[in-house]
């Protein structure tokens, strides 16, 4: 069984295939770390996804197949030294041309032995660009529908706030927050006016805020592949939880800006992938065990609401808790105090 292993690890069909998927991962999972973080600005997630797609684009070519192909071959030819001492590990370092079969002729049967029509370096290149259009192909089908979303949830953001504060409602170009307001149901003039004027006290009302810490990108462009790894980058207090915050001890405590606060709110709420649904269902199978099969509603909804937002409990008061549990009863208020 090791010894087979050993055998298929060392082929040069199976280094080759690692060495085109880390290639794929090095410019792919930055970019799918950052649209999983807690809080992300979506105009420069929009563009992360764009250089993305270009990159990829970059990568369909002869010359970089070639070139991933070069690396495969002297990073065979540095396992084999390396390992020179063990007589069971001999890694090929290129690839290998299978026999042709020849054909069994029977007495007046009519047959040719196949023809051999592409070196396995040709054939591999064709299943190279396929890997290449199928990851383009997923990434359009995920994110493509949802750019005029993307973009108008982009104005929300505090980076855009000089340039509404310069815009009229008809200078806003006409495609702008159609999307947004539809989704969110409000009116997409009453949604401007308010975003309009929040973002000419937008400066005073976040010198009066305590900051919201959050992953966030500070590159104002993202053009190559070097922007794309250097997406995670350190925390920031100009994002949306931060003008969600605002939004919410305004309105709170009066009627302003009520239609930016619920289109806020029902932005907060979109998930950018399901990674977070699928941490749900991941994390309920280990709450709802054969064990604990019987648990019923009213108690696994608040169970699953600590475990899901576990990095929450440690700014909740305990003495708070206590305290609004003992107001619920006389009798509880007698044992607790």
């Amino acid at each position: 069984m090791a010894r087979t292993l050993l055998e298929k690890w060392s082929q040069f069909d199976t280094l080759f295939a690692s060495i085109i998927i880390l290639d794929l991962f090095s410019i792919t999972s930055p970019v799918s770390k950052y649209l999983q973080s807690d809080s992300i600005d979506y105009l420069r997630a929009w563009r992360s996804v764009e250089t993305l797609l270009e990159l990829v684009s970059k990568k369909r070519n002869g010359e970089h197949y070639t070139k991933l192909y070069n690396k495969c071959k002297l990073f065979a030819q540095k396992l084999n030294t390396f390992f020179i001492d063990e007589p069971l590990l001999d890694f090929q370092d290129n690839f290998v041309s299978k026999r042709i079969s020849v054909k069994k002729k029977n007495p007046g049967e009519l047959s040719n032995d196949e023809v051999k029509t592409l070196s396995p370096f040709k054939k591999t290149r064709g299943t190279y660009f396929q890997i290449l259009d199928t990851v383009k192909m997923s990434i359009n089908e995920r994110f493509v529908p949802n750019k005029e979303l993307l973009m108008d949830i982009a104005w929300l953001d505090p980076s855009k706030y000089k340039e509404i504060v310069n815009l009229s409602l008809e200078q806003l170009p006409s495609n702008s927050l159609n999307k947004l307001s539809k989704l969110a149901g409000v009116d997409r003039k009453t949604l401007f006016v308010e975003l309009k004027q929040f973002a000419e006290q937008y400066s005073s009302f976040s010198a009066t805020t305590r900051s919201v810490n959050c992953e966030h990108n500070v590159r104002e462009t993202i053009d190559t592949e070097d922007d794309v790894a250097a997406i995670k980058q350190p925390k920031c207090g100009d994002c949306l939880p931060k003008v969600y915050q605002i939004l919410y001890e305004i309105t709170s405590k009066s009627d302003l800006f009520n239609t930016l606060y619920l289109t806020m709110k029902y932005v907060l709420v979109l998930p950018c992938t399901q990674v977070s649904c699928e941490r749900a269902f991941s994390k309920l199978k280990i709450l709802k065990t054969k064990l604990r099969s019987s648990i019923r509603q009213e108690h696994l909804e608040p169970l699953m609401s600590l475990f899901v937002e576990e990095d929450l409990i440690q700014f909740i008061q305990k003495d708070e808790i206590i305290d609004q549990l003992a107001s619920s009863s006389q009798e509880l208020k007698r044992l607790l105090f």
